[in-house]
């Protein structure tokens, strides 16, 4: 597989895992390529939008989509509103996330970061994409953030899993060889390698219980 394809799988894997747990971001994969190189993204979070009379209101669920073009990883995913918004870094075309994307920069991160920027925790009034939004941003910034929700899912909590029984009765002066355990959570996948174990290195030769512990 091409290094493009490997990342998308990565990213894949990645997102989906990260936002499984969410409350506030619900991300799905749109298209027939595999892996997916379009995804469309909702926040259940407070943004604000124009409404009637131009009256501007809160809204509470907003659409996304970010679309894994072939220049990508090398320039930033396209993301564009698919619900209407008022946002001084954002119009009907484009988001602007900012002007600097590096391949090193995770998809899972810019979800967090646009859905940042829809409650108003993030804006940019120097250089909008939108004149009004940035001018209302800069007189009303005592009502910001609209919403001040954390939007980073809660963490995954890693399984560990012992090898062999959970006691084993040896003979005084023998030697122990320990089977270790394995570890895995659903955003990093095998953990097993940073696991850390201690008790190990008693004397056998001395009766009694050791307790060994993986951590």
């Amino acid at each position: 597989a091409s290094p493009r394809i490997k990342r998308l799988q990565s990213d894949h894997k990645k997102v989906m895992a990260r936002f499984k747990t969410s409350s506030l971001i619900d991300v799905r994969p749109v298209g027939s390529n595999k892996p997916p190189n379009k995804y469309v993204v909702t926040y259940k979070v407070n943004g604000l939008e124009n409404g009637k009379n131009g009256k501007i209101q809160k809204r509470s669920t907003h659409e996304i989509e970010l679309h894994l073009d072939l220049d990508y990883p090398r320039k930033g995913p396209k993301a564009q509103m698919l619900t209407s918004i008022f946002h001084p870094n954002i119009n009907t075309t484009r988001i602007c996330y900012g002007d600097h994307w590096t391949p090193q920069e995770h998809l899972d991160a810019l979800i967090i970061r646009i859905g940042e920027m829809i409650t108003f925790q993030a804006h940019n009034t120097k250089s909008p994409l939108n004149g009004p939004a940035a001018r209302w941003t800069d007189e009303n910034l005592h009502k910001l953030p609209v919403d001040g929700r954390d939007l980073f899912p809660p963490e995954s909590i890693p399984t560990l899993r012992r090898r062999g029984r959970a006691t084993v009765t040896i003979p005084t002066g023998s030697t122990y060889e320990d089977e270790g355990a394995t570890a895995k959570d659903d955003l990093e996948g095998s953990l097993t390698s940073k696991i850390k174990t201690t008790g190990l290195g008693f004397d056998t030769n001395q009766p009694g219980t050791h307790t060994i512990r993986y951590n």
